[in-house]
């Protein structure tokens, strides 16, 4: 599966299988929850995916304090002032999309999608993700991808081999928009000297 954006591969789409899951394919609940870590005052990885009812962990790797929040519809919270060293985590129950920000460093931005089963795969830099063990059948898949829309599309597996499937999106229009902090309000413009 790979998906591009203009003629450029797209890192950080998710590619989910559309419920319900093909025959023989047994869906589980992840082994381990997925880390939105904190890192030179970026989020990594900017886009993780976790199924519905799982949570994502938000350790804080920097030598300053991070308040991780969401005003998400699909899941809205605040995970406080933390430090360096110390994990916070959030369960997520409902199928969407979640924008993450922190409360004190407005260019920290990442994306959590919430999914409906465990056949799902995050575009690495090639824009590519790998299913292994699907049986033979035509399935359907969701891409998605925060700068673009979200789109199906439909692959004829076959047994034995491997089924390419392109996506592409427009991402010429799309510009980061400014967000104001979890109070509603803007952030401050002395961030160098706080925390």
């Amino acid at each position: 599966m790979r998906t591009s954006g203009g003629r450029q591969a797209a890192e950080g789409a998710v590619v989910y299988l559309v419920p319900p899951a093909p025959a023989g394919v047994r869906v589980e609940p992840s082994p381990a929850p997925p880390v939105l870590s904190q890192n030179a005052k970026t989020f990594v990885p900017a886009v993780v995916a976790v199924v519905a009812g799982n949570a994502v962990e938000f350790p804080n790797y920097d030598r300053v304090h991070h308040n991780v929040f969401s005003l998400s519809d699909t899941k809205a919270f605040d995970l406080g002032l933390y430090r360096n060293g110390a994990t916070r985590s959030v369960t997520f129950d409902k199928q969407g999309a979640v924008q993450v920000f922190c409360n004190i460093h407005e260019q920290m931005a990442a994306h959590v999608k919430v999914l409906p089963n465990t056949v799902f795969g995050v575009t690495g830099p090639s824009g590519s993700v790998t299913f292994t063990g699907l049986p033979a059948q035509t399935a359907r898949f969701v891409v998605w991808h925060p700068q673009g829309q979200e789109r199906e599309v439909t692959a004829v597996i076959r047994p034995g081999g491997a089924t390419a499937v392109e996506a592409e999106y427009d991402a010429s229009t799309w510009k980061r928009q400014p967000h104001l902090n979890k109070y509603g309000e803007e952030y401050p413009d002395d961030e160098e000297n706080r925390y």
